[in-house]
């Protein structure tokens, strides 16, 4: 029994020698980290959020942009291409696969042309 007392009073005086010095104590200090998230996996394709389809076609014939409404061809659907005042408020009537010609109507000349 003698000798468990003396060890565990050596190990007591062995604890104490290592805290070192009191130190006085001061306020806190909050240390910032930086939570890393895991790479992102892979996003199928079948959930890829796509751009709009050019379903009219307005992209093949920007080329006509700055050119006289005179230029603008003829349509073979009348119902699906549409020449507007390039200032006026379009109406509500939204069609996807209608090709629209704005035309300013001081120079006569395409300023945009677009689906809707």
């Amino acid at each position: 029994m003698r000798l468990s007392s003396l060890a565990a009073m050596v190990f007591i005086v062995l604890a104490t020698g290592c805290a070192g010095p009191s130190l006085p104590r001061s306020k806190p200090v909050v240390v910032a980290a930086t939570v890393l998230s895991p790479a992102p996996e892979k996003i199928p394709e079948s959930t890829k959020v796509l751009p709009p389809r050019d379903h009219c076609r307005a992209a093949d014939l920007q080329y006509l942009i700055g050119q006289p409404r005179t230029e603008i061809p003829v349509p073979v659907d009348m119902t699906l291409q549409r020449v507007l005042c390039a200032t006026c408020t379009p109406g509500s009537d939204i069609n996807s696969r209608r090709l629209n010609f704005y035309v300013d109507m001081e120079t006569g000349r395409i300023v945009k042309i677009a689906c809707g």
